[in-house]
């Protein structure tokens, strides 16, 4: 995760583990006034969602594209952390979207699966200068 600008999230699967890990780090990304910084989630659940917006997105899997997805504004989520404890989250806007993305890999989705309307929600990626 650490080696891609920009970006903020990263789930097992995504690198040949079928582990139920996913880790998230919105630090820095202009999208979020402050972050928790990294985020450990091993076998997360979603226990409560509010609200839905649509953002775009886009994926290391997908290098190319970028789309419009509808998520869950608000959730409240259950994981274990890397030290095995059970840990209660709050996430709202930026990074509830980054951890329903990653928790959508554990479950061999993509975004691409969530696009509403592949003809005009879907657009290729701009380069950003490194």
């Amino acid at each position: 995760m650490r080696r891609h600008p920009r970006c903020v999230g990263l789930a097992a699967p995504q690198v040949g583990s079928l582990l139920r890990v996913a880790v998230m780090d919105a630090t820095g990304h202009p999208k979020v006034k402050s972050s928790r910084g990294l985020l450990v989630l091993v076998n997360a659940q979603i226990l409560k969602a509010e609200g839905d917006l649509i953002q775009r997105e886009g994926c290391l899997s997908v290098p190319d594209l970028t789309g419009n997805v509808r998520r869950f504004k608000r959730i409240f989520l259950r994981a274990y952390d890397e030290q095995r404890q059970m840990r209660q989250f709050e996430l709202d806007g930026f990074e509830s979207i980054i951890a329903q993305h990653e928790m959508d890999h554990l479950e061999g989705k993509l975004f691409l699966d969530r696009v509403e309307n592949t003809a005009m929600d879907v657009f290729r990626r701009r380069n950003y200068a490194a």
